[in-house]
């Protein structure tokens, strides 16, 4: 290997030619690193869903971005063998240190970037940058296993890195003590021009690889290490949306029959509980309850008495893929957008309305229940300003024997709920945020494969809530308390009907039930309707103020006979609405919107809806 190495980037032609002989090997070798290791993402993640011919179509379309990393690393090698030939004792160990640094860098973004593709089903962007803010609650979700796994991948990056470095210095520091300041300039130039794709007056640009109007081409087109780049240091925290913004396409701006509801309103209106309650699992499909027409195992048997005992729905579906999302959703009535959540942005989540602070003006104590930490994703101020009073998180329980990675397990959360809603002598509006079925699972001890561990942590849920609600129904100081059962998000189950972007993704539990009352009025609006965690707010709303609730322009009661019996989703540049039955879905990327045209009436929906939330999105500053 050694010898194959110095051979690549071996030096052949006149001693005065020696450096541009180097640099085009090395933008050789570096050009065909890039498109083996496109080859490489295509047999392990796209191999299923692009033939051949579209994959030779993605290492064409992302041949300007291949360039620029393999002009401007020429250029770093150069320029760091430069600066180590100067009179100076360390020069072989500078340029050691920085070429391998830069190259342990690109390894680690390539297998971020695979594993990011595998798991979340994009390459790195904003959204996954946002997490970085947050080390402690990124390493919770470690294994031992996987720590093992990192131990052996940073020493081996560290090792190869270091040993290529040193390949490269020895066949290139003697043509750099020979060159000629003007060889170097000449050079320099040439890579740069090579590098931003030639002399006009745009550099080379993401959209450069996006040429396709199908979507998987444009994702392994791009270019993994310019990509990384572009999000950390050139890019703002938002994709491209101008063109909602300018309202450039011709489609229809009424979404009133497709979306929003009519203006029919009840003539009675259910009786109010005396206590609200809402609990929210973490991470929990539908698809792994039975009762709610799930096709997994059934990890929620236990919960189906209580589902029976109220009201609940096959159609109910998140309106994103993370935990920060489906709390806003659920608490403010927000319906997500195209991009990371709100919650990133508290200047403007704290602007959202919040149930918390409608069951104050309906003297109601409001109480919210995380056994973690809850300055993850900015909740806690998110929590405050929307009008929670009481605020328990990790600090508020000491039970450490039944503490996890993500803090404290859920029955000890659920443990505190049931005593505070027992003791409490005024009307209570809690909500309970639980942890336990996060990765990495550790409530269950097994070296079982994840998605098992994943079934595990779930049925271990299913008893802590089995055993709440049994308490709650033997204790007459909780009748006419209205418990609302959901999760923040839908799981990725590893097959095709849970898989990113699908229905069944989204697709997440929820019941309701009134203790004390044999026939809930309020939980017979919601049997069986399709709807998701938005249309929440609103319901509450009205069902205690008698109205909607304008601010939340985008939640929809269920109490109107004409709510649209759908859903709105979003993932990152990706925004759809979903139906019992079926969904439709369009990327909010320019070019994938040119290619739709014409729109027929669920694009122009789509692309309203969307319309919509961005302007609201940006007037909230």
């Amino acid at each position: 290997m050694d010898k194959g190495v110095k051979q690549i980037l071996k030096v052949k032609g006149p001693k005065q030619l020696g450096l541009f002989v180097f640099a085009f090997n090395c933008l050789i070798t570096l050009l065909t690193i890039q498109w083996l290791w496109r080859f490489v993402q295509w047999l392990l993640l796209f191999k299923g869903k692009l033939v051949f011919q579209e994959l030779c179509e993605s290492q064409v379309n992302g041949f300007s971005q291949d360039l620029f990393i393999a002009a401007y690393t020429t250029a770093a090698f150069i320029f760091f063998s430069l600066i180590s030939n100067l009179k100076c004792p360390v020069g072989k160990t500078f340029y050691v240190f920085c070429s391998g640094a830069l190259l342990g860098i690109y390894f680690l973004i390539a297998t971020s970037d695979i594993l990011l593709l595998h798991y979340w089903g994009s390459r790195i962007n904003t959204q996954a940058l946002t997490y970085l803010k947050y080390p402690k609650e990124v390493i919770a979700s470690f294994t031992g296993l996987i720590w093992l796994m990192l131990a052996f991948y940073f020493t081996g990056l560290f090792v190869l890195s270091r040993w290529i470095a040193k390949r490269v210095h020895e066949n290139l520091s003697n043509q750099t003590k020979k060159g000629t300041a003007i060889q170097y300039l000449l050079l320099f130039a040439m890579l740069f021009i090579l590098g931003r794709g030639g002399i006009s007056m745009v550099p080379v640009q993401i959209g450069d690889a996006q040429q396709s109007t199908k979507p998987g081409i444009n994702l392994l087109a791009t270019n993994t290490i310019w990509n990384a780049g572009f999000y950390l240091l050139l890019t703002d925290q938002y994709p491209d949306v101008d063109h909602f913004r300018e309202n450039k396409y011709n489609y229809v701006t009424q979404i009133k029959p497709y979306w929003r509801q009519g203006d029919s309103v009840l003539t009675k209106f259910p009786k109010k509980p005396k206590n609200i309650c809402i609990i929210i699992m973490e991470g929990v499909s539908a698809d792994v309850s039975g009762y709610l027409q799930g096709v997994g195992p059934d990890c929620l048997s236990r919960c189906t008495k209580w589902m029976k005992k109220g009201n609940s729905t096959p159609h109910f579906y998140a309106t994103g893929d993370r935990t920060d999302k489906g709390i806003v959703s659920i608490l403010s009535g927000w319906p997500g957008n195209p991009w990371q959540g709100i919650l990133h942005e508290p200047q403007r989540a704290n602007k959202l309305p919040n149930l918390a602070q409608l069951m104050l003006d309906n003297e109601r104590d409001t109480r919210f229940y995380y056994g973690g930490d809850l300055r993850f994703a900015n909740l806690k101020s998110y929590l405050k300003t929307g009008g929670f009073k009481h605020i328990f998180g990790q600090s508020s329980f000491d039970d450490e024997e039944k503490k996890g990675s993500w803090g404290f397990h859920d029955e000890v959360v659920l443990d505190k709920l049931y005593q505070d809603l027992s003791q409490s002598s005024k009307p209570v509006f809690s909500v309970a945020m639980l942890s336990s079925s996060h990765e990495p699972y550790d409530i269950i001890d097994s070296h079982k494969d994840e998605v098992k561990k994943y079934y595990g942590s779930v049925r271990y849920v299913d008893s802590c809530l089995d055993d709440f609600f049994t308490k709650v129904e033997g204790d007459k100081n909780l009748d006419s308390t209205l418990f609302i059962v959901t999760s923040d998000h839908g799981k990725y189950l590893q097959n095709e009907r849970t898989h990113f972007g699908q229905r069944g993704f989204f697709r997440i539990p929820f019941w309701m039930w009134e203790k004390g009352v044999e026939r809930s009025e309020i939980g017979e609006y919601c049997e069986n309707r399709c709807f998701s965690q938005a249309d929440i707010y609103n319901t509450l709303y009205e069902l205690l103020q008698h109205e909607l609730d304008t601010k939340a322009k985008f939640s929809r009661s269920l109490l109107r006979k004409d709510h649209p019996n759908n859903a709105a989703f979003h993932m990152y540049e990706v925004g759809g609405i979903i139906y019992p039955d079926k969904m439709n879905w369009l990327s909010t990327q320019e070019l994938s919107i040119t290619s739709e045209m014409p729109f027929n009436q669920w694009d122009s929906a789509i692309l309203a809806l969307e319309s919509a939330i961005i302007s609201e999105y940006f007037d909230m500053h």
